[in-house]
């Protein structure tokens, strides 16, 4: 069972992806914009958190049942030191059954909170994270998890974190910049 589950979950996230890259054009210019220090005063890790990623606008397609959701943002991670923090470019698709009709539309900002040490060294290192293989958690629960999330999706999608960029134009600029926490 979660075999198909995790099948659904991926084409899920496929269909929505092919569709968002042509979206995503117009939202990457917007969104490359925030590549200076200001992430401080614009985004702020919890106090017992070790990373966090903001997708300020996401695309959602939905085809059917099937409903997938696609977003660029940031991650902000703390430096072993825990006196800077280190801010980089990644993408998220997420993907679940809460789909019912065909369409493909703008939707609100996502944030994840990051705990777990494993997590924010592999999307550091440029490896990218599925949800399923650690504990995700939400506001509603008083454990924390590998990753909760604060807002955006619920504990229902499956999720990839991609660290990597998927197109020939950000090759050249994947820059990890080095801010005040």
């Amino acid at each position: 069972m979660k075999n198909t589950i995790s099948i659904m979950i991926k084409l899920s996230i496929a269909l929505t992806i092919l569709p968002s890259l042509f979206i995503s054009a117009a939202y990457s210019s917007d969104n490359n914009k925030k590549t200076s220090n200001s992430y401080t005063t614009e985004y702020s890790l919890p106090d017992d958190a070790i990373g966090v990623v903001f997708i300020d606008s996401t695309t959602t397609g939905s085809l059917l049942q099937l409903r997938g959701i696609f977003g660029k943002g940031i991650l902000l991670t703390k430096n072993i030191n825990k006196q800077t923090c280190i801010v980089s470019r990644l993408k998220l698709a997420a993907g679940d059954f809460g789909g019912s009709n065909i369409s493909v539309h703008s939707s609100g900002p996502i944030r994840l909170d990051i705990y777990s040490r494993e997590v924010v060294e592999k999307l550091n290192a440029g490896v990218e994270v599925v949800s399923e293989d650690y504990l995700i958690t939400d506001l509603l629960e008083e454990k924390i998890g590998d990753i909760k999330i604060s807002m955006g999706l619920s504990i229902k999608h499956g999720f990839v974190l991609n660290p990597i960029n998927w197109s020939w134009l950000n090759i050249f600029d994947n820059k990890k910049n080095e801010v005040a926490c």
